[in-house]
Parts: structure tokens; C-alpha cells; sequence
């Protein structure tokens, strides 16, 4: 939804040009840099009956949602190219933390669902398979039912109010099913490490020290950025 229309929908409708659409994007992308590790760190040592993974999850559909609505709404009021950058810019921001919400605890509850590396592989397999089959379903409606249905397509202001609500339910279902229909594993996941020490910025550092140190995720992280570069 993001990636496919939202700068498309900033710069070729609503006439915000290319540089600050851009920029916009970009400055989301640094503010997810830091909002990644920082909900990692917090969600390994988080402490409640519901869990370490399970509270975020369950709080991430609202803000993702609210922030889906308000990118591909800005208000009347909203005229000059600065105000427009600074509403994508915000809302972009807000969007991509409150997925992160869901996202990072998720993938580390799909590690921990089970100690066999074979079981394991397979839940991530599938985790990754459904992602995709996501991905095909929203671009199906998109492009099929929603551009071919309004007349001039992807330039139509009109055809996104359908889209957005399309994914907004398809959004909610699926991080609230992943959520409900894993709770039941609460009781049996990994506790959070007792070492005494509390969550903040130098337990942070500690743990992506500790991540980076790794050689296996080292060599990882260097082929995903040498081949996001390409």
C-alpha cells in the first residue's frame, strides 16, 4: 500500500514535488532506523501476563490505521507544498512506528514458537509465503477491481477512498488473527532475560553491540545492504 501508491499519490495528484516526496520518505526511513532496534530491545524485556510480543501486537492495528487515513486524507486547510511535505512527512513517521509496533515483536515470536530448527524454518517459510499472497491480494484489487473501475485510474483522487478502506480491513485482520491465534502460546514462550537490568539506552546499546558482534548477522545485514544498494 505504501510503497506502490503513496508517492505517486503525493506527487502526481496532490502536486507535491518529487524532492520533498522523497525526502519525506527518507526521513521516515531514518526515524525507522532508530524505532527498530528500540522496540526490539523493549519488546525482550517486557513484562506482563499477556506476555513480551502479544501488547504490542495487539496495539498496533489502531495507530497503523489511523495513520493509513490521514496520509491519503489531508485536509482542505493543507495548501502550500511545505504544509503537504510536513503532513506526509508526520504521518509517514507515525505510520512506519506504529508497524514496527507489530512487526518486531512478531518476527521475534515466529523464532520462538518453537526450538527445532526445522519447525522453526517452516514457520518463517510460511510467515514469509502468506506475506506475499498478502501483497498479490492488495495489488489484484488495486489494480483490477479499483483503477479499471474509476475513470482515469491511479490519477482519480476518488478511487483511493476504496483502496484505503480495503486495506485497512485487510491490515486488521490479518496482524489481529496473527496476534489472537498465537496467544495461546504465551505460557509456553521464552521469559524475559533476569539479569537485573532494567530497559533503557545502555541496555540498547548492549544488545545491538551484542547483535553486530555476531558473525552469521554481520555477514546478513552487509548482503541485505549491498543488495538494497542495488
Amino acid at each position: 500500500m505504501f510503497n506502490a501508491l503513496t508517492f505517486f499519490f503525493y506527487n502526481q495528484i496532490l502536486g507535491l514535488p518529487a524532492d520533498l516526496a522523497g525526502m519525506a520518505v527518507f526521513i521516515a526511513i531514518v526515524f525507522d532506523a532508530i524505532t527498530d532496534p528500540v522496540m526490539g530491545s523493549i519488546s525482550d524485556r517486557f513484562r506482563s501476563k499477556y506476555g513480551r510480543r502479544h501488547p504490542f501486537m495487539f496495539a498496533a492495528p489502531g495507530p497503523i490505521l489511523i495513520a493509513l487515513f490521514f496520509i491519503f486524507n489531508p485536509p482542505d486547510t493543507v495548501e502550500t507544498d511545505f504544509q503537504l511535505f510536513a503532513w506526509y512527512t508526520f504521518f509517514t513517521v507515525i505510520l512506519r512506528a506504529s508497524l514496527t509496533l507489530f512487526t518486531v515483536p512478531h518476527l521475534a515470536l515466529g523464532a520462538e514458537l518453537s526450538d527445532d530448527y526445522d519447525e522453526r524454518s517452516k514457520v518463517m517459510s510460511y510467515n514469509t509465503l502468506f506475506g506475499y499472497v498478502g501483497v498479490v491480494f492488495m495489488h489484484v484489487f488495486v489494480w483490477f477491481f479499483i483503477f479499471d473501475t474509476f475513470e482515469g485510474g491511479q490519477r482519480n483522487i476518488d478511487a483511493y477512498t476504496p483502496i484505503v478502506i480495503y486495506a485497512s480491513v485487510l491490515i486488521a485482520f490479518c496482524i489481529l488473527a496473527s496476534t489472537w491465534f498465537t496467544k495461546d502460546q504465551i505460557p509456553f514462550l521464552k521469559k524475559p532475560p533476569d539479569d537485573g537490568e532494567r530497559i533503557g539506552f545502555v541496555r540498547l546499546l548492549k544488545d545491538m553491540i551484542g547483535a553486530i558482534s555476531n558473525k552469521n548477522y554481520l555477514n546478513l545485514l552487509l548482503g541485505l545492504f549491498f543488495l538494497s544498494v542495488l
